[in-house]
């Protein structure tokens, strides 16, 4: 009987508390957020202004070379500084699609958000490093997106939650195109290994989430410093 009065409001009561989840605790996602995207904007000003593009050449990643086994770590922060339209557009594009995928990974909480993160980066980036063709240098964001992507798409799959399979199809709707043709080898100067290797370790973030989750415990420090466990 309840079930039949509450029914013809049922959408409106799940885009509600889907609205309400999505904007708990927004100053701190969006502080978050924004400490990412200002290390990267600063980052690339002095990469493009101060060093000419030196910090991409230096600290990119370049597959089975010892010097470029730090890129692994410092290539999210780094973007192409040419004059082409890619490179014009690169830190722009990975700027939004950051903050999209970042916000909706931030709704399983701030602590998960850095075990993904950091998963994400370590799994893809080794993976470029082990296997990426010979003679590249692979810098931007785009693989932790892509990672972020791959996460959010399998995640609700897994546990079977209302709230993550909307966020499931939201991501599908959204940024699942753009996903997939980032994977084709046929682009050119397109890190499409970085954007492979990385979806991958976001689906197998979802997958193994509870393992993963267990392997990264000891961030625990920091969330609890920053107080967003």
């Amino acid at each position: 009987m309840l079930y039949q009065g509450l029914r013809p409001y049922l959408p409106f009561l799940l885009v509600s508390a889907l609205a309400i989840n999505l904007l708990a605790d927004w100053p701190y996602r969006l502080l978050l957020l924004s400490r990412w995207v200002a290390a990267a904007w600063i980052i690339h000003a002095l990469n493009r202004f101060v060093f000419n593009g030196g910090l991409s050449r230096t600290f990119g990643l370049k597959p089975r070379k010892l010097v470029g086994l730090p890129g692994i770590l410092a290539s999210p922060l780094l973007h192409d500084c040419g004059l082409d339209d890619h490179a014009k557009g690169h830190i722009f594009y990975n700027t939004f699609a950051f903050l999209f995928t970042g916000w909706l990974l931030l709704l399983n909480g701030f602590f998960s958000f850095y075990v993904v993160s950091l998963f994400v980066i370590l799994f893809g980036g080794f993976l470029t490093w082990l296997l990426g063709r010979p003679g590249t240098n692979h810098v931007g964001a785009s693989g932790v997106i892509n990672g972020y992507t791959g996460f959010l798409l399998i995640y609700g799959l897994v546990i079977l939650d209302v709230y993550a399979l909307i966020i499931t199809f939201a991501i599908a709707l959204e940024r699942l195109v753009n996903t997939l043709r980032g994977l084709s080898p046929k682009q050119v100067g397109v890190s499409w290994e970085m954007h492979l290797f990385s979806f991958l370790g976001g689906v197998v973030a979802a997958v193994y989430f509870e393992r993963i989750y267990n392997w990264f415990v000891w961030l625990e420090w920091y969330a609890y410093v920053e107080g967003w466990r």
